[in-house]
């Protein structure tokens, strides 16, 4: 009990903790759009700058800081048409009293140089804001959308928690940064901005440690945790301490970048030893999804950022977009943890990404055949070119899609197998075939051949004796035992509770499962079972198919389970049918029976009526 108390407690301080800064978020937001918006039409020195008078990476192509003559990052500004300045909101102001078009001198220093710069004023328009801070202010407000949504949904487990963390501090970054080169309002004061730059890459190993499973390392001491969340805190008095001076600050930036960069490479290691030496099936799945989403949503954008300030290139924060990515793919494999259809979605990636290649080289080829042949009525452009063309894709269109489609699944996805096809004979057999056991035969038979699975078996329940007992099974291990399930097991009463299918993967992932998970397991065991189907009739469980792994080593999509459940449906209705036609045969063998009872009996008496005459004459 102290230890569930416990529990409690930290749970609640997280929670609390979260709430607090998506609170700050909500502030930062809303500051951040009202003071910008103030920008809007007012004279612009043409680049941005930190309030230690450094000029920022930002900038946008027809800014002066794009020319050679133009500030460079980390320029610093020493004094405005000669007057000294000691920090930047005193350049904005200064700037804001000339006219847009004046020419003003500034003395930076640049390299221990001291240079003067003449850059006239430019108007901030509102597509310059947005291209600025839009697009970085938006991905910001999409990070703590996400982190919010996935840890409210499953606020209980570790994930969630580091998840949320790296939300808030990408998306407060993004959303803060607006006032951090911008307006240097009082919450800039501070530095909530790099505070949540400088802690990101630890959230990174954080996740890296505890997703898509707890690694050996965290398990054995999880003060690990801890160590780099320390490295960043180390990095942020680093930075405090030496605010004012260019070099020291540009060589914390460049760290800060690799320290991100690092983190993100052992994020991917453990992405893709997950991916290769899965533990389960759902960790190759969410290592699937999350794969994809980390290379292209944050390793490139992050390279990108080195190679920026190693060079001094100005930027566009449009590198914001594609770490949206990463975030959503780790959403989407935390949360949704039966990863059906991400086998579906790269299956119809790679079909219609060949299919467009085919189509396109065949077009081009009839445009260069048009142009050879029919010059001298226009090639390509004679009316006679689309109406072949049309032809062409109405015709080829659909056999090319299939040849394809078979060329991909013999390739990548082992075997297809026609969804209607396989219906259609299961449900015609169905129809005809009056016996349990053919029936059980024949599920068995279509399922195993159809997805290619090592092991398979079907259960009935036994209504006379409350049990589910084997029916047809193809593990040697049940053919020659009495195994079965008596109607008050925990996995019969919890198929009844939930009335869909159970992964074994869900005992696993899913907290529902907890408190009879051990129960469950050792059952999904004995049966070498990785997907348990019920057979429901209305309200009763009537059977149950337990499914091994498939052969070719894939995993259940949405689509084979979506089959399952149609032949499961069929299997059902066949069952009940055969059992009724075994309750008539029985009644109706009774009533033969009570027939011949009667006929007998009726013959006896009239054998007793004849004794009785007899006996009446002789006597």
């Amino acid at each position: 009990m102290p230890k569930l108390n416990e529990n409690n407690t930290s749970f609640s301080i997280f929670h609390g903790l979260v709430i607090i800064l998506l609170t700050i978020s909500v502030l930062l937001s809303l500051n951040a759009i009202v003071q910008v918006s103030k920008w809007k039409g007012n004279p612009f020195p043409g680049f941005f700058l930190f309030n230690t008078v450094t000029v920022s990476q930002v900038s946008l192509p027809h800014w002066p800081s794009q020319d050679n003559d133009g500030p460079k990052s980390y320029d610093r500004i020493i004094s405005v048409n000669n007057t000294k300045i000691s920090n930047s909101q005193q350049v904005y102001e200064m700037i804001s009293r000339y006219p847009v078009g004046t020419s003003i001198t500034y003395l930076v220093e640049r390299d221990d140089q001291k240079i003067t710069l003449n850059i006239p004023t430019m108007e901030f328009k509102l597509f310059d804001l947005i291209q600025v801070f839009g697009v970085q202010f938006f991905a910001g407000v999409i990070l703590l959308i996400t982190g919010a949504i996935v840890y409210f949904l499953r606020p209980n487990i570790i994930e969630s928690k580091a998840f949320i963390l790296l939300c808030l501090s990408l998306g407060i970054w993004f959303i803060e940064d607006i006032d951090y080169q911008t307006t240097y309002s009082i919450i800039y004061s501070l530095n909530i901005s790099y505070l949540a730059l400088i802690f990101a890459p630890a959230c990174w190993i954080f996740i890296a440690l505890v997703f898509p499973n707890k690694k050996q390392i965290y398990l054995r001491n999880k003060f690990i945790l801890v160590v780099p969340f320390i490295l960043s805190a180390l990095i942020f008095v680093a930075h405090l301490k030496y605010l004012n001076n260019v070099r020291i600050i540009k060589l914390i930036d460049i760290i800060i970048l690799f320290y991100m960069l690092i983190s993100n490479i052992l994020f991917l290691i453990s992405i893709i030893q997950n991916y290769l030496k899965p533990e389960s099936k759902l960790d190759q799945q969410r290592s699937q999804v999350v794969l994809l989403g980390s290379i292209f949503g944050f390793f490139i954008p992050t390279v990108a950022c080195i190679i920026i300030i190693l060079y001094g290139i100005n930027y566009v924060t449009f590198l914001t977009i594609p770490v949206l990515f990463f975030p959503i793919s780790i959403a989407y494999a935390i949360v949704k943890y039966k990863l059906f259809d991400i086998e579906i979605i790269i299956q119809k990636t790679l079909v219609y990404t060949g299919l467009s290649g085919v189509l396109g080289f065949a077009i081009v080829i009839m445009i260069l055949g048009f142009n050879y042949l029919f010059a001298s009525q226009g090639g390509w452009k004679s009316p006679g070119f689309f109406v072949f063309l049309s032809v062409f894709l109405v015709v080829a269109l659909n056999p090319v899609r299939d040849r394809i489609q078979n060329i991909i699944d013999g390739a990548f996805f082992r075997k297809r197998y026609d969804y209607e096809r396989t219906i259609y004979n299961l449900g015609e057999a169905m129809t005809s075939i009056l016996n349990i056991d053919e029936i059980g035969k024949k599920i068995i038979n279509t399922i195993t051949d159809t997805m290619q699975i090592d092991s398979s078996t079907f259960l009935l329940l036994d209504r006379e004796q409350s049990v589910y007992k084997v029916n047809v099974t193809t593990l040697e291990k049940l053919k020659s035992s009495t195994f079965n399930l008596d109607v008050e097991d925990k996995l019969i009463s919890t198929l009844i509770q939930k009335r869909h299918e159970i992964f074994f993967e869900d005992l696993i992932s899913d907290n529902k499962y907890d408190d009879i998970k051990d129960e469950l397991i050792l059952t999904f065991n004995k049966l070498n079972s990785t997907l348990i189907m019920p057979l429901f009739f209305k309200d009763d469980l009537v059977g149950i198919l337990s499914l091994g792994h498939k052969k070719s080593g894939l995993l259940f999509n949405s689509r084979d389970i979506s089959l399952l459940k149609t032949l499961a449906n069929q299997t059902a209705i066949a069952v009940e049918n055969a059992n009724a036609f075994r309750l008539v045969e029985d009644y109706a063998s009774r009533l033969e029976e009570t027939n011949k009872e009667l006929i007998q009996t009726h013959l006896q008496l009239i054998q007793a009526e004849k004794m009785s005459a007899v006996g009446q004459l002789a006597a």
